[in-house]
């Protein structure tokens, strides 16, 4: 077995070590040692990023109870190890901050995490059930006065028999040896990743954000100088969000957002009632505009402008109050947006067809059925000119009397 010198040493940065073996793995090289200091991804944190004889690590993780560091190229023999220092300390800042911030919500509200992750995308962790703002910020609060209390973290292992007798904050996963982190005085949960040495090490903790997510409540927080970074920062965006709201201070904040949705839920009720208005005039303009030919009413034509979307509307509409043909290219920079739509009914004219046919002559892409296809080729003379001959094809399908 590799001795594990980040069990008790997390503070160590550089280390000897001997290449015990060293195999082809995925067009890398996996190498085993006799002792490492890099911790091996799990547990919801991340492996360590540093160097081996000088090589760059890409990855090490734990299989079957051995320890793998991926290289690009072998080593063997005696080793020097060197970690990432900083990126560790803001590992071991943010494990134990996590430790912190899980223990005053669990002690204080009854409420567990659930799972507990150091990713790229923001340290969280995920709770059993919702907390207020003002409970947040309370555990904020007392995560930031337990680490200002410099309080010691040990960690041991113990057989399951010895850890099943001890007052341990959530879950053990079974295994041959369970570690175990005590915060003295104040905390005892398993856990196989790297801490301070005291609670004073996390040097600052803060709640950024939170969300539900498959049923839990995830709640991300920052520790160590990103926390320290974010508290300045957060303060900045707190001013600006007053500013714009023109609110003199952070208490006017709430009735100032609240007033700013309920605008919003006016204008959005205001808006929806002019598309509905809109909707209604535009399809009578084009019921209007539309010719009366043997098989249903039709309209084509090339406009310089308008929303795809709006007269896809339009067209639904008229098809659904008679036999209508409608069949659109609206101008946008050098391209043609085509909309063509007809009722169920007549097997002519195939508009999938039309559509895919003209894509494929002028660089464009697109098709649908026989009734409703849509589409974007290149614009100019050539395309128009085609597009023309189109509406005079579906209009000729149109004019034929209806089958018998």
């Amino acid at each position: 077995m590799t001795l594990r010198l980040f069990d008790d040493a997390p503070d160590r940065f550089e280390a000897q070590a001997h290449v015990l073996s060293c195999t082809p793995r995925e067009g890398h090289f996996a190498v085993v040692l006799d002792q490492t200091i890099f911790f091996p991804r799990g547990g919801g944190q991340p492996c360590d990023n540093g160097t081996i004889a000088g090589t760059a690590v890409l990855d090490v993780f734990e299989e079957n109870g051995v320890i793998l560091h991926i290289l690009p190229s072998p080593a063997e023999g005696e080793v020097s190890l060197r970690l990432d220092g900083e990126r560790r300390l803001e590992m071991m800042r943010h494990h134990l901050g996590q430790h912190i911030l899980s223990a005053v919500i669990d002690h204080t509200f009854g409420v567990p995490t659930v799972i507990a992750r150091i990713e790229d995308a923001g340290p969280h962790i995920e709770l059993a059930s919702p907390l207020s703002e003002q409970q947040l910020v309370q555990a904020q609060q007392a995560a930031r006065e337990i680490i200002g209390k410099a309080l010691a973290v040990h960690c041991a292992y113990y057989t399951p028999e010895q850890a099943k007798g001890m007052t341990v904050r959530g879950k053990i996963t079974p295994h041959e040896r369970i570690r175990l982190v005590e915060i003295e005085g104040f905390d005892l949960n398993a856990c196989g990743g790297t801490h301070c040495s005291d609670t004073s090490g996390v040097l600052e903790l803060v709640i950024t954000g939170t969300k539900m997510v498959r049923g839990a409540f995830r709640v991300y927080y920052l520790a160590g100088h990103a926390a320290q970074k974010a508290r300045p920062e957060r303060e900045g965006q707190l001013l600006q969000a007053q500013h714009a709201l023109g609110c003199e201070s952070a208490s006017g904040l709430l009735q100032a957002q609240q007033e700013l949705l309920e605008r919003q839920s006016a204008l959005e009720a205001q808006c929806q009632a002019l598309q509905k208005a809109l909707l209604e005039a535009d399809t009578a303009l084009w019921a209007a505009r539309c010719r009366p030919l043997a098989q249903g009413r039709m309209a084509c034509a090339i406009l310089d402008e308008g929303d795809v979307k709006h007269l896809r509307a339009v067209a639904e509409a008229l098809c659904q109050q008679a036999p209508t043909a409608l069949l659109l290219a609206v101008r946008q920079q050098d391209k043609l947006s085509l909309l063509f739509m007809r009722s169920k009914g007549p097997k002519e004219p195939n508009l999938g067809a039309m559509v895919k046919d003209l894509c494929a002559r002028f660089d464009g892409r697109g098709g649908g059925s026989p009734i409703s296809a849509q589409g974007v080729i290149c614009g100019g003379a050539d395309g128009e000119n085609a597009l023309q001959q189109v509406f005079r094809a579906a209009e000729q399908a149109w004019e034929q009397p209806k089958a018998q």
